[in-house]
């Protein structure tokens, strides 16, 4: 080993001497960092969150006429956002009629799984605010009550609820977006979408109207929400507080549409014409008269 005494009057008259001993020192600090890199875990920013999500999905009898659209649009949903799974982020998706059923329970994004057409059954009435407060209600009962992006799907009014009122909807939605950082989006059919998402305190930039009658209209939107979704994650991730949600709005011309068809039976003659709840009781009577009932 070189004695440092000897070193040190090298470098008072040799200037090759000091520069290796300076690029000695730095190769040395180097070396410190990388390990001490490899011993911490580096976080990705001061202000990095982890944004959970919340899908309450309308299951009411309704929404038979559409098919497995329903289900294709959740799974294309969930695929999109899987691809960005590199937090702790987890998804719930909650289905709803009369009562509520929880098909993913806080599950990691990067851990779940396609839905199958058995967990999806069509049947009963609209008990939307039901569904909405219960979720929301115990949500903040967790352990991450905050930075959550809650999704609403449906294709009609509330129409059945028991436990909570619209008023109730409305105060929760406002505190959870106040005082928990909640990103709230609000998707219709059948019914003025904008409206009935800012009466429940949704700011209408995120709220979005899509024709039921019309084939692959939720799948096409529920993809360009989910990417949209992606988006404000990936920016909230790197600590961006300034990033927004937005929901993209329809728009499909004309010659692309496509409308469901189906046979002209007694039976389902009622699920080709427009929503009973959206018909003035002249037009509803004809419309059970025709249906035979």
């Amino acid at each position: 080993m070189t004695d440092m005494a000897s070193v040190t009057n090298q470098k008072n008259t040799d200037p090759a001497v000091d520069i290796d001993l300076e690029d000695q020192t730095l190769k040395v600090v180097v070396e410190e960092v990388k390990a001490k890199m490899e011993d911490e875990e580096i976080p990705k920013g001061e202000d990095s969150v982890v944004t959970d999500i919340i899908v309450i999905l309308d299951e009411s009898g309704s929404m038979i006429s559409m098919g497995d659209e329903p289900v294709q649009s959740a799974n294309a949903f969930i695929q999109e956002q899987r691809k960005n799974a590199d937090d702790d982020a987890t998804i719930t998706l909650v289905t709803f009629s009369i009562e509520s059923t929880r098909v993913i329970d806080d599950q990691l994004l990067s851990e779940v799984k396609d839905l199958s057409d058995d967990l999806y059954s069509p049947g009963g009435s609209t008990a939307l605010n039901d569904a909405v407060c219960a979720t929301i209600d115990h949500k903040i009962e967790s352990e991450k009550s905050d930075n959550v992006i809650l999704l609403i799907i449906t294709d009609g009014e509330e129409n059945s609820s028991r436990r909570f009122s619209t008023a109730d909807t409305r105060k929760r939605i406002e505190k959870v977006q106040k005082d928990h950082d909640w990103k709230v989006i609000f998707i219709g059919a059948n019914i003025d979408a904008f409206a009935e998402g800012n009466n429940l305190s949704v700011d209408r930039g995120r709220c979005a109207q899509y024709d039921q009658n019309i084939y692959g209209n939720l799948l096409y939107l529920m993809r360009s929400t989910s990417k949209q979704v992606s988006d404000y994650r990936r920016a909230r991730s790197d600590g961006d507080r300034e990033a927004d949600l937005k929901t993209p709005h329809m728009n499909i011309n004309k010659r692309e549409r496509r409308h469901r068809s189906y046979p002209q039976t007694p039976t389902n003659r009622m699920i080709m014409s427009p929503p009973l709840h959206s018909l003035s009781p002249p037009a509803l009577t004809r419309t059970l008269t025709r249906a035979g009932l």
